[in-house]
């Protein structure tokens, strides 16, 4: 039998790769980048939630449940890598010591058996509240206990925005979301002097198509319904969702471990984000532009109230703290190492819009 010499060498097949939250927003467009890199995916949710948009036979999916160990043993099984994005989001905005336990508790479950399993490599995505809220031009020391705390007395170079050097000072926002995250990233860093392999993504304000929820995408229908007469905040950093999926994958393959990257867009003031949704949602742009310390005020009241009547209020304190202490970010690190590229952020408007109007929301 003569031997075929056009035949080419097979491509080795990629690994399996588990990806935590795997519904969410940031989830699911990881693993439709995962699939289409040619990777298998098992898919965690929560039992009984479906991926909108992902057939079924695409991906593995398994239930597991971030505060039940024994669920994520099955789950990690034979994956090298794993992705977690399925962060805890406390909505008790006040209750800032129940959270950082929750928080922290599940980090240690699943890193207990990454360390476990030997996992290769851990993409951890964090939040920009992780980054602290202070003034750019002020660094920090630590205090006895180790803590770190503002140091007056050390000037920082002038900087257009904060970087990954930056960190969130525990105490100095008094809220729930901001105490757990600090907690949870730097619960990583502690696994990370312990051998686990992880790399830390910092995403801005992600945008995008897809926000099923939705998310931060609340923010773009309450301005195209024309039910945000008012904005609060100064200049933010805005990413699409889409390419924070690319550059999570990217930093599976080649992130240095032990490094933190943010996954930045455009720093734009909320006025001209106010300004570009209403224009392409076709409405008047919000009229008002308010002081933010009252209205983080007015919100922390309404949530105690609500807690002294046992009412459920919404998210008032975080979300109106993620508004009102927005920063501009710099993402150099992440472009530099990890090709991280970001689209112009009205292309990201613009399909968030059209995917909300397709899909009933407006």
């Amino acid at each position: 039998m003569s031997e075929n010499t056009n035949s080419q060498p097979e491509t080795p097949a990629r690994p399996t790769i588990l990806v935590t939250g795997a519904t969410g927003f940031i989830g699911q467009h990881i693993v439709q980048t995962l699939l289409k890199r040619g990777y298998s995916v098992r898919a965690m949710r929560r039992a009984g939630r479906d991926l909108p948009g992902i057939a079924a036979s695409k991906v593995e999916w398994v239930d597991g449940d971030l505060d039940a160990p024994e669920t994520l043993r099955a789950a990690m099984r034979g994956c090298p890598g794993v992705i977690h994005c399925a962060g805890f989001y406390p909505r008790d905005g006040l209750d800032m010591q129940a959270a950082r336990q929750k928080g922290v508790g599940q980090i240690r479950n699943l890193f207990d058996e990454c360390l476990a399993q030997r996992v290769a490599r851990v993409v951890y995505i964090s939040s920009p509240a992780t980054l602290g809220v202070g003034d750019v031009s002020k660094l920090t020391r630590e205090d006895k206990t180790g803590m770190l705390r503002p140091d007056p007395e050390r000037q920082a170079p002038e900087r257009r925005g904060l970087n990954e050097t930056d960190f969130y000072v525990p105490g100095t926002v008094q809220n729930a979301y901001f105490e757990a995250k600090w907690a949870m990233e730097a619960e990583v860093y502690r696994y990370m002097l312990r051998g686990l392999a992880a790399v830390v993504l910092v995403p801005s304000a992600v945008f995008g198509p897809g926000d099923h929820k939705p998310t931060s995408g609340e923010i773009i229908l309450r301005i195209a319904r024309g039910k945000m007469p008012a904005l609060i905040g100064d200049t933010f950093n805005m990413v699409d969702v889409r390419d924070v999926a690319d550059s999570a994958v990217t930093a599976m393959e080649r992130g240095r471990p032990g490094r933190r990257y943010i996954l930045g867009g455009s720093n734009l003031s909320v006025a001209d984000f106010g300004e570009a949704v209403s224009h392409l949602a076709g409405v008047d742009a919000p009229r008002f532009h308010l002081p933010s310390a009252p209205v983080r005020g007015v919100a922390r009241a309404a949530e105690k109230i609500g807690r002294r009547i046992g009412a459920n209020p919404p998210a008032w304190v975080v979300g109106t703290d993620l508004m009102a202490l927005c920063r501009p970010l710099l993402d150099e690190r992440a472009r530099a190492e990890i090709d991280h590229t970001a689209r112009p952020y009205r292309q990201t408007l613009t399909d968030s819009i059209a995917w909300f109007r397709e899909n009933n929301y407006l």
